[in-house]
């Protein structure tokens, strides 16, 4: 399901700058609770993929429920991204409920949203599209995304060429 149909602006549009993204997939189950479905990678080469879910110490994970932001209970209908507005760059407070575990016991972790979680989402792309060519070929072929050849298009060309050569053959995504 789409979590976003619940909110009057998508915090995926690039003009909802100050959505802070949590690089994740979260929806609402049936009881009006606020899961993470999937936390997306990180990618250590790319300093604007970098993951706040995955941040050391944080460890939120899929079936982990939300509760709060900054010490605001997350509204069952509306998500936790009201409570994110305006905090993209900043420390913020997330009340976790960790899957299966005792409805009364909480943690709290400090993570630092994203502006956007484009550059994210395009390395697990990325990832899920080398994994299919290397699945598909038996391992045999490599899988290279080439989206430009200015400075960072050309810098995650070097960094995977090195990796990718090693295979019997190459597709070049371009």
């Amino acid at each position: 399901t789409e979590p976003y149909h619940l909110l009057l602006a998508d915090p995926r549009d690039p003009a909802a700058i100050d959505w802070g993204q949590l690089g994740a997939d979260i929806s609402r189950d049936a009881a009006g609770r606020w899961v993470v479905d999937r936390v997306l990678p990180g990618e250590s080469s790319d300093p604007r993929a970098r993951s706040p879910l995955e941040a050391p110490g944080v460890a939120v994970g899929p079936g982990d429920e939300l509760v709060a932001v900054d010490g605001q209970p997350v509204d069952p209908r509306r998500g936790p991204w009201p409570l994110l507005a305006g905090t993209a760059g900043k420390s913020v407070e997330l009340e976790i409920l960790a899957r299966g575990d005792d409805p009364e016991v909480r943690r709290r972790v400090v993570v630092v949203p994203l502006r956007s979680d484009r550059r994210l989402r395009y390395q697990d792309w990325v990832a899920g599209r080398r994994r299919l060519v290397r699945e598909l070929s038996d391992g045999r072929l490599g899988y290279l995304h080439i989206p430009d050849m200015m400075g960072e298009g050309w810098a995650h060309f070097h960094r995977d060429l090195r990796t990718e050569m090693t295979r019997d053959g190459l597709i070049f995504d371009v």
